[in-house]
């Protein structure tokens, strides 16, 4: 079988690759060296990523998911913690924090 693009990796960024290209038409294969699940760390993302997931056409199955919503990073330098909102025109935003299992 002949494919016009093959992506390594199917994590969040393969994955992506993958879908937007399949969406643009092209023949896709997509490979992973691990098994899934793959019981590795969660995704810390930011809420920029939702419009990423509305063009993947992923949207509704990643709210309906349940993972948690949190509104900013808690940074941590030299010891002193703070912590940074996410915060846009419309105030305060939230990210998602995705078990990996769940968002592969």
């Amino acid at each position: 079988m002949l494919f016009d693009l093959l992506v390594v990796g199917a994590g969040p960024a393969g994955s992506a690759a993958a879908i937007c290209a399949a969406g643009q038409g092209l023949n896709v294969a997509l490979i992973e060296r691990r098994p899934f699940p793959r019981d590795v760390p969660g995704e810390a993302l930011h809420p920029d990523v939702e419009d990423l997931f509305s063009q993947l056409g992923v949207s509704e199955a990643v709210s309906s998911a349940g993972f948690l919503r949190f509104p900013g990073w808690i940074r941590e330098r030299s010891g002193e913690r703070d912590f940074v909102p996410f915060t846009g025109p419309s105030g305060l935003r939230f990210g998602y924090q995705a078990w990996r299992q769940e968002l592969d």
